[in-house]
């Protein structure tokens, strides 16, 4: 993969899976060698996000940076069908200090394509690494949400136009997700109109007059989720991206209607 032709501009950033043979300034050795015996670039702070095996927490974590590094092509690979060897930058990014109980150090080591040549470039290439949830959440969005796997559209132009469309609606829904978490207290109108958060208002709490001022954000995404099979018991957590989507969906039709009807002020 790291020798495929690419087009101008693209470039790879992998976390390494095996240990693969390089070349390195002290002959040929492993990956995992090389990345062990590199100089300690720099420290970082990473906001490690909750998981099913882990919980949230911030991780001081040093920085190895090899600028330089052949790694080799494998040995059962004919040399007809690929190059000897692929130069790399080489990042080991490694959890410092104690741990919480029966938490895992955290280890990355990353590959990238790209030169990094200090350790701010180094410090740009864990940043991405660390965005790729946000961007699988994305593609998650546009894929299981959006559905536009599923678009059976004749030209290619149509499809563009379509998925530009939808991109939009991953953008939204990401946002109100991510920005709730952050900044629960911000008032919800930024990321709601003024329709659709009285409408929310409405519906969550049928027969009650409009508050004088907007609901806070966190409250509006709960009950938001809520219309999308969201429960918030306690141990639930924040809700997700599925539940938001399509709770999110059932907001924007009963907004369509009251839009539609005309209906007096709520």
């Amino acid at each position: 993969m790291l020798a495929t032709p690419r087009r101008p501009g693209v470039e790879l950033l992998i976390r390494a899976t095996h240990n693969r043979r390089v070349l390195g300034p002290e002959g040929a050795a492993y990956l995992w060698d090389a990345a062990n015996a590199a100089p300690v670039a720099g420290t970082i702070e990473v906001e490690l996000k909750r998981t099913p095996k882990r919980q949230a927490r911030t991780a001081k974590m040093e920085v190895r940076l090899c600028p330089e590094l052949q790694i080799l092509r494998p040995r059962h690979k004919q040399k007809n069908t690929a190059v000897e060897a692929v130069c790399v930058s080489v990042v080991l990014v490694r959890e410092l200090g104690e741990l919480p109980p029966e938490a895992e150090r955290v280890e990355w080591l990353l590959v990238s394509t790209k030169p990094l040549a200090n350790f701010a470039a180094a410090l740009s290439a864990v940043e991405a690494y660390v965005a790729r949830w946000k961007v699988e959440r994305y593609h998650y969005t546009l894929k299981s949400g959006c559905q536009v796997e599923k678009l059976q559209l004749e030209h290619a132009d149509r499809i563009e136009r379509a998925v530009a469309l939808y991109s939009i609606v991953a953008w939204r829904l990401l946002f109100i997700t991510y920005l709730s978490r952050m900044s629960p207290d911000l008032p919800c109108t930024v990321a709601l109109d003024q329709d659709e958060w009285k409408v929310l208002h409405r519906m969550a709490h049928p027969g009650k007059r409009l508050p004088s001022e907007p609901m806070n954000l966190r409250d509006a995404v709960r009950q938001i989720a809520l219309l999308g099979g969201f429960l918030g018991r306690r141990s639930d957590g924040d809700p997700g991206v599925k539940v938001l989507w399509r709770g999110l969906r059932r907001l924007t039709d009963f907004v369509l209607a009251y839009r539609t009807l005309a209906i007096p002020e709520i």
